[in-house]
């Protein structure tokens, strides 16, 4: 929440505006996003496997999130109408470009690559789960790291038929992911478009 509330505040155009016109604002402005977003990440790239840590499909589920904001606010912003942040006219925009034109552009940044990669974090937890659960099973573990137990009260390592269960269902979470983000883009894109 600290991270995509760090993106949003600091796109209202009243806050965006002081944020230019003023240095400490501005220093402010980029440290906030700077330490949530780091946050962010270390959450989400945490490399201990302990069962209080968030779990891979929690991280999953916090990335997806994630995403469809930056989609939201980066299609809210390529297409408005209206010029919001003024403050760029008093210093000078760059090349002389357009200030609509200036806006859109950065709505398209925090569209697209913004989007894009949070997409390869959330293929980075997916394979890291995977590899985790591999370890698990090879050592006979599950989630909390007790042993598991055969029918007749023997430990044993999880493998064969249980493993490519597992397998098959993050194969198809990720399958679904995909397809959904892509969905998404076009819907929000389209519904923006037609608010607008």
């Amino acid at each position: 929440m600290l991270f995509v509330l760090s993106l949003y505040v600091w796109q209202v155009p009243s806050i965006h505006n002081a944020a230019i016109v003023n240095d400490v604002i501005h220093w402010a402005m980029h440290l906030t996003m700077l330490a949530a977003g780091l946050l962010f990440f270390a959450v989400i790239f945490t490399e201990r496997d302990r069962p209080d840590e968030p779990s891979h499909f929690l991280r999953i589920i916090i990335l997806f999130m994630t995403i469809i904001s930056n989609i939201l606010l980066g299609a809210l912003t390529t297409f408005k109408t209206t010029v919001l942040y003024t403050a760029y006219d008093i210093e000078g925009r760059l090349y002389g470009i357009a200030p609509l034109a200036d806006e859109t552009g950065g709505g398209i940044v925090l569209w697209v690559p913004a989007s894009m990669m949070g997409i390869v974090a959330l293929l980075i937890v997916v394979y890291d789960w995977n590899r985790i659960e591999e370890k698990r099973i090879g050592r006979g573990l599950d989630r909390s790291g007790a042993l598991l137990q055969t029918s007749d009260g023997t430990f044993r390592t999880r493998s064969g038929p249980d493993a490519n269960v597992r397998n098959q269902r993050t194969g198809l979470l990720l399958a679904l992911i995909v397809p959904t983000i892509i969905a998404l883009i076009i819907g929000v894109a389209s519904t923006v478009v037609v608010m607008v």
